[in-house]
């Protein structure tokens, strides 16, 4: 954290990857709720994810960056970090938004409050305790596919389209 002058529980990390596009969040609502809680907070925003996120975290920083008129405290750390060095930043976040993944079990193991954004995924699968979830049920819920069990039509992003910034702020400062 040293070599990218982090500070311990002054930072909130974020996570929007993933392999599923279905469970991502989408980037002008995530973005908006970043700016928001940088302003309220004065914390800087942490992206991590693999080698893969490392483009979209770009373009979500600079829309971060344009919202709030600060770049400074914006860090993508995608691509960049062992599994270890993660979990020990992850650990020492105020905050971890993200989506259904390994990444927030990550966080729920090392303790950090956490805002949790499921997708078509039910969050009564295997709930996030002690986090704050947004979920907006899909039809075909519970998912585990790329395809809905009952109409087999692939599944729309709907749901995740429909999340807005305000909730994200809003569960998040429930958390804080």
């Amino acid at each position: 954290m040293k070599a990218h002058d982090i500070h311990p529980k002054r930072f909130i990390a974020v996570f929007n990857g993933g392999r599923s596009p279905l469970r991502q969040i989408p980037m002008p609502a995530l973005a908006q709720a970043c700016s928001q809680l940088m302003k309220e907070t004065g914390d800087a925003i942490v992206i991590v994810g693999s080698s893969a996120d490392r483009r979209p975290a770009d373009t979500l920083l600079r829309r971060i960056a344009e919202l709030s008129e600060v770049d400074s405290a914006l860090l993508n750390l995608c691509g960049r970090l062992s599994l270890l060095e993660l979990a020990v930043l992850i650990s020492a976040a105020r905050l971890f938004i993200g989506t259904d993944s390994s990444v927030s079990h990550l966080a729920a193991a090392a303790g950090v409050p956490r805002v949790v954004v499921f997708g078509p995924t039910d969050p009564r699968l295997c709930p996030p305790e002690g986090a704050q979830t947004i979920h907006h049920r899909h039809p075909c819920c519970p998912y585990l596919w790329t395809r809905c069990l009952v109409s087999r039509n692939r599944i729309s992003v709907a749901g995740m389209e429909a999340i807005s910034a305000q909730e994200i702020a809003n569960a998040a400062a429930v958390m804080l």
